[in-house]
Protein backbone atom coordinates (compact mmCIF):
# COMPACT_ATOMS: atom_id res chain seq x y z
CA UNK A 1 0.00 0.00 0.00
CA UNK A 2 1.39 3.44 -0.88
CA UNK A 3 2.28 5.93 1.84
CA UNK A 4 -0.59 8.29 0.91
CA UNK A 5 -3.02 5.35 0.87
CA UNK A 6 -1.78 4.31 4.33
CA UNK A 7 -2.25 7.88 5.59
CA UNK A 8 -5.76 8.09 4.13
CA UNK A 9 -6.72 4.73 5.64
CA UNK A 10 -5.37 5.73 9.03
CA UNK A 11 -7.12 9.10 8.91
CA UNK A 12 -10.40 7.54 7.72
CA UNK A 13 -10.26 4.97 10.50
CA UNK A 14 -9.61 7.65 13.13
CA UNK A 15 -12.47 9.83 11.88
CA UNK A 16 -14.91 6.92 11.80
CA UNK A 17 -13.79 5.80 15.28
CA UNK A 18 -14.39 9.34 16.53
CA UNK A 19 -17.95 9.23 15.14
CA UNK A 20 -18.57 5.87 16.80
CA UNK A 21 -17.14 7.13 20.08
CA UNK A 22 -19.59 10.05 20.05
CA UNK A 23 -22.51 7.68 19.39
CA UNK A 24 -21.37 5.29 22.14
CA UNK A 25 -20.93 8.11 24.66
CA UNK A 26 -24.62 8.86 24.05
CA UNK A 27 -25.40 5.23 25.04
CA UNK A 28 -26.43 4.42 21.48
CA UNK A 29 -25.21 1.45 19.46
CA UNK A 30 -25.04 1.68 15.69
CA UNK A 31 -24.78 -2.08 15.30
CA UNK A 32 -26.04 -4.16 12.47
CA UNK A 33 -25.76 -1.55 9.74
CA UNK A 34 -22.14 -0.42 9.84
CA UNK A 35 -21.57 -0.71 6.10
CA UNK A 36 -19.96 1.61 3.58
CA UNK A 37 -23.41 2.49 2.25
CA UNK A 38 -24.32 3.99 5.62
CA UNK A 39 -21.26 6.20 5.98
CA UNK A 40 -21.32 9.40 3.96
CA UNK A 41 -18.36 11.63 3.14
CA UNK A 42 -18.75 15.41 3.20
CA UNK A 43 -16.69 16.46 0.14
CA UNK A 44 -16.58 20.22 0.86
CA UNK A 45 -12.92 20.21 2.05
CA UNK A 46 -11.76 18.03 -0.84
CA UNK A 47 -13.75 19.94 -3.48
CA UNK A 48 -13.92 23.57 -2.27
CA UNK A 49 -15.89 24.67 -5.36
CA UNK A 50 -17.94 21.46 -5.50
CA UNK A 51 -18.21 19.21 -8.56
CA UNK A 52 -20.74 17.99 -11.09
CA UNK A 53 -22.95 15.16 -9.76
CA UNK A 54 -22.55 13.15 -12.98
CA UNK A 55 -18.74 13.38 -13.07
CA UNK A 56 -16.71 14.42 -10.02
CA UNK A 57 -13.76 15.31 -12.25
CA UNK A 58 -15.75 18.24 -13.72
CA UNK A 59 -16.79 21.55 -12.18
CA UNK A 60 -20.37 22.08 -11.06
CA UNK A 61 -21.22 23.81 -14.38
CA UNK A 62 -19.30 21.07 -16.30
CA UNK A 63 -17.16 23.71 -18.11
CA UNK A 64 -13.79 22.95 -16.53
CA UNK A 65 -11.95 20.42 -14.44
CA UNK A 66 -12.95 20.36 -10.79
CA UNK A 67 -10.34 21.54 -8.33
CA UNK A 68 -9.80 18.81 -5.77
CA UNK A 69 -7.47 17.79 -2.94
CA UNK A 70 -6.73 14.40 -1.45
CA UNK A 71 -8.13 13.32 1.92
CA UNK A 72 -4.64 13.50 3.38
CA UNK A 73 -4.19 17.14 2.31
CA UNK A 74 -7.70 18.26 3.21
CA UNK A 75 -9.21 15.96 5.84
CA UNK A 76 -12.88 15.37 5.34
CA UNK A 77 -15.81 14.68 7.62
CA UNK A 78 -17.70 11.39 7.74
CA UNK A 79 -21.37 11.16 8.65
CA UNK A 80 -23.15 8.09 9.97
CA UNK A 81 -26.62 7.67 8.46
CA UNK A 82 -29.47 5.16 8.78
CA UNK A 83 -29.93 4.61 12.49
CA UNK A 84 -32.90 2.31 11.84
CA UNK A 85 -31.34 -0.69 13.58
CA UNK A 86 -29.58 1.28 16.31
CA UNK A 87 -30.58 1.11 19.95
CA UNK A 88 -30.33 3.47 22.92
CA UNK A 89 -29.56 1.84 26.26
CA UNK A 90 -30.01 3.14 29.79
CA UNK A 91 -26.64 2.97 31.59
CA UNK A 92 -28.50 2.70 34.92
CA UNK A 93 -29.47 -0.84 33.92
CA UNK A 94 -25.83 -1.94 33.64
CA UNK A 95 -24.15 -3.32 30.54
CA UNK A 96 -26.80 -4.16 27.96
CA UNK A 97 -27.43 -7.66 26.72
CA UNK A 98 -29.35 -7.76 23.49
CA UNK A 99 -30.44 -10.43 21.06
CA UNK A 100 -28.44 -10.28 17.83
CA UNK A 101 -29.98 -8.59 14.83
CA UNK A 102 -28.15 -9.10 11.58
CA UNK A 103 -27.77 -6.10 9.30
CA UNK A 104 -25.33 -5.54 6.47
CA UNK A 105 -22.26 -7.21 8.02
CA UNK A 106 -23.12 -10.72 9.16
CA UNK A 107 -19.62 -11.77 10.18
CA UNK A 108 -19.48 -10.91 13.91
CA UNK A 109 -18.63 -14.10 15.83
CA UNK A 110 -21.07 -13.31 18.64
CA UNK A 111 -23.93 -13.10 16.13
CA UNK A 112 -23.47 -16.45 14.46
CA UNK A 113 -26.06 -18.35 16.49
CA UNK A 114 -28.65 -15.51 16.63
CA UNK A 115 -29.82 -16.67 20.09
CA UNK A 116 -27.16 -15.79 22.65
CA UNK A 117 -27.59 -12.29 24.09
CA UNK A 118 -24.46 -10.15 24.07
CA UNK A 119 -23.26 -6.62 24.75
CA UNK A 120 -23.75 -4.72 21.46
CA UNK A 121 -21.06 -2.08 22.08
CA UNK A 122 -18.08 -4.39 21.39
CA UNK A 123 -19.95 -5.64 18.32
CA UNK A 124 -20.04 -2.06 17.02
CA UNK A 125 -16.27 -1.88 17.39
CA UNK A 126 -15.88 -5.18 15.52
CA UNK A 127 -18.09 -3.96 12.66
CA UNK A 128 -16.18 -0.69 12.38
CA UNK A 129 -12.85 -2.52 12.29
CA UNK A 130 -14.18 -4.96 9.71
CA UNK A 131 -15.47 -2.09 7.55
CA UNK A 132 -12.07 -0.34 7.60
CA UNK A 133 -10.30 -3.63 6.87
CA UNK A 134 -12.52 -4.63 3.96
CA UNK A 135 -13.28 -1.26 2.36
CA UNK A 136 -10.11 0.74 3.02
CA UNK A 137 -7.20 -1.60 3.68
CA UNK A 138 -7.93 -4.33 1.15
CA UNK A 139 -7.50 -2.17 -1.92
CA UNK A 140 -6.94 -3.09 -5.52
CA UNK A 141 -3.69 -2.06 -7.12
CA UNK A 142 -4.15 0.44 -9.95
CA UNK A 143 -1.36 1.34 -12.37
CA UNK A 144 -1.82 4.99 -11.38
CA UNK A 145 -4.20 7.02 -9.20
CA UNK A 146 -7.60 7.49 -10.89
CA UNK A 147 -7.11 11.27 -11.20
CA UNK A 148 -3.43 11.32 -12.16
CA UNK A 149 -4.25 12.50 -15.70
CA UNK A 150 -6.05 15.61 -14.38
Amino acid sequence: MSNSCTKATSLTGKLLASSFSHVHLSDITYIRDCTSGNIMLDPSNMYPESFHPADIRRSKDFRRKARWYSRTRRPTRYLLIDFGLSRRYDPANGPPLDKPLRGGDKSAPEHQDLKTRCNPFPTDVYYLGNLVREDYMQVFAFPSPPYSQY
